[in-house]
């Protein structure tokens, strides 16, 4: 027994405290959005880093793209925004690969529709 479908039957028996037009989504691989779905998500949340590929190719992004436009749910969202190598203050701070890595992210991010 998972934790969504008791989630959901509170949700379910809880008249007036939880409001059913309100999206929830779940953090995981895009491709396993029907799967999310069955369980009654309304969106996926995905990784920055591993599904945007900021620093990647726009060939190796088609990819993530396609799979991305042939979901079972759409990606509202992304986490984990900085990868850990990527030092953003202090003396070795690379304020252009995260300037790069910003514009690369946000622009793929807006591509696919997330906010």
């Amino acid at each position: 027994m998972t934790i969504v479908p008791i989630l959901l039957a509170v949700v379910a028996c809880s008249p007036g405290k939880f409001n059913l037009d309100e999206k929830i989504g779940m953090c995981g691989d895009v491709s396993k959005s029907s799967f999310m779905k069955d369980c009654g998500q309304n969106y996926v949340e995905t990784n920055v880093s591993g599904f945007l590929i900021p620093e990647s190719s726009e060939e190796e992004f088609a990819a993530n793209r396609a799979i991305a436009q042939t979901r079972a749910l759409p990606v509202y969202s992304a986490n984990g925004f900085f990868p850990g190598d990527l030092k953003l203050v202090g003396p070795d701070a690379d304020i252009e690969r995260a300037a790069k890595y910003s514009e690369t992210a946000i622009r793929r991010a807006s591509e696919l529709g997330i906010k």
